[in-house]
């Protein structure tokens, strides 16, 4: 679900593998607005956000971010997982 979630609502050139290892990092910023949590990050190139249709803790999304990668890294393709 994250991995789709993420995948969707990728912008300017950013890659799955960096979005979740930024999950993983703590890059982000997270609020819970009407049961959805909502992530944001800020960089020099501009924002991007990802919204999720339940409210998670942080630990919750690092753990699903981790497990993530452990999956894309056992792909051909990590830079270009199907899911």
């Amino acid at each position: 679900m994250l991995v789709r979630a993420l995948k969707l609502q990728l912008t300017g050139g950013q890659t799955l593998v960096s979005a979740l290892q930024g999950l993983i990092t703590s890059k982000w910023t997270a609020n819970v607005v009407n049961g959805q949590t909502i992530l944001t990050a800020a960089e020099a190139g501009g924002s991007v956000t990802f919204t999720f249709d339940r409210a998670y803790t942080p630990a919750e999304l690092a753990v699903m971010a981790e497990e993530a990668l452990e999956w894309i890294n056992t792909l051909a393709d990590p830079g270009e997982p199907a899911a």
